[in-house]
């Protein structure tokens, strides 16, 4: 599967115009500042799934909760999902209509994971540092290639890798 560039992807969905894309990737792998950059240059609006499968108090909600949530969210168009989630993954596949991995050294994400927890103003629930959250960092190359590599379709996904 080809690494693309930022420019790449915005010329990639500048011809495709994809109305629903989801980015996904481990925590601190600069999901949520490409979900951005992408929002901006489409005018599409950002979806953050912390904000949607979480309760007010950081539990998760439920897996049939969670499902309420994502069939809401997926009856909207020119938008941009920023969340993995990968529980919650088979009820996105034919809702979503490109799905963009963040890919990043593992100590990077992790450095850029730890920064967020001393640097940011508000950190939402799914971004707090827990022994599930490092597990994940720590193990999401295996993660990435058994369910979201063999579970997409080729056709939607395409792999970021900064530069």
């Amino acid at each position: 599967m080809k690494e693309l560039t930022f420019d790449e992807i915005a010329n990639l969905v500048k011809e495709n115009n994809p109305k629903t894309i989801n980015v996904c990737g481990s925590p601190g792998s600069g999901k949520s500042t490409l979900s951005i950059k992408l929002s901006q240059l489409l005018c599409y609006k950002v979806i953050d799934l912390d904000d949607f499968l979480y309760n007010e108090k950081c539990k998760r909600k439920s897996k049939d909760q969670d499902i309420l949530e994502l069939r809401k969210i997926l009856t909207e168009e020119n938008i941009v999902i920023d969340g993995t989630y990968s529980s919650t993954l088979k009820y996105r596949i034919d809702k979503v209509d490109l799905f963009i991995f963040t890919k990043r050294n593992v100590l990077r994400s992790l450095y850029r994971f730890i920064k967020r927890l001393f640097t940011a103003n508000k950190i939402k629930c799914g971004e707090r540092l827990t022994l599930k959250t490092l597990t994940l960092i720590l193990n999401y190359k295996k993660i990435e290639a058994d369910i979201f590599k063999t579970l997409i379709p080729t056709n939607k996904l395409v792999i970021y890798k900064k530069i």
